[in-house]
């Protein structure tokens, strides 16, 4: 198995950030192959933005097994960033995420090729907006995506193991510790032809 994650600075173009990170997926991908020959069709797993750049990929998620989605977020810039709310008006500019979006969920609806996509929901997560993504998702007439609500916040599948990792076995709780594994194990099953 080969993970190739893609690290980035938030910004405002999405889909320009889309697609830098499919262009450097794509490029890793032969590299690989060149090393190992044929490989197996990968699995996109993003969390907040991350889904969001995986859903604006040119290739419109083709070649790949399914998109694992972990609290989707499309906020417009306001809302993800508040003092940008306060202060834009105030120096007379206005900003907004290219994509907007709403103009993001559309291209979902009518771009996004993927049929298999598992969209996952943290209980308290108040910045998340899977309903949206699975309405645009089920606008397409091949769809069969899933659902999946676990205990937790926004932040619980980025903390795993960070905790454990600088002060040991007990700082984690036992509740996120099993929601971790939960989600590892509906990820093992999702990966499965």
């Amino acid at each position: 198995m080969a993970v190739h994650a893609w690290a980035y600075v938030p910004g405002f173009d999405h889909q320009r950030q889309a697609r830098d990170a499919w262009s450097a997926f794509r490029s890793a991908r032969r590299q690989l192959e060149e090393r190992c020959g044929a490989l197996a069709a990968p699995l996109r797993l993003g969390h907040s933005l991350g889904c969001k750049l995986h859903l604006l990929a040119p290739d419109g998620g083709r070649g790949s097994r399914t998109l694992v989605a972990l609290s989707f977020n499309n906020f417009n810039a306001d809302r993800s960033i508040p003092l940008l709310g306060e202060l834009a008006p105030r120096l007379g500019v206005e900003t907004e995420f290219s994509p907007s979006p709403a103009e993001t969920l559309r291209l979902i609806s009518r771009h996004y090729q993927q049929e298999r996509n598992l969209v996952v929901r943290f209980g308290r997560d108040e910045l998340d907006q899977s309903g949206d993504l699975i309405q645009a998702l089920r606008e397409r007439p091949s769809d069969a995506s899933s659902t999946l609500e676990l205990p937790g916040d926004h932040l619980t599948p980025a903390s795993a193991g960070l905790r454990r990792s600088f002060l040991g076995d007990w700082a984690d709780d036992p509740r996120r510790v099993a929601v971790i594994r939960q989600l590892s194990r509906t990820i093992g099953q999702a990966i499965r032809p």
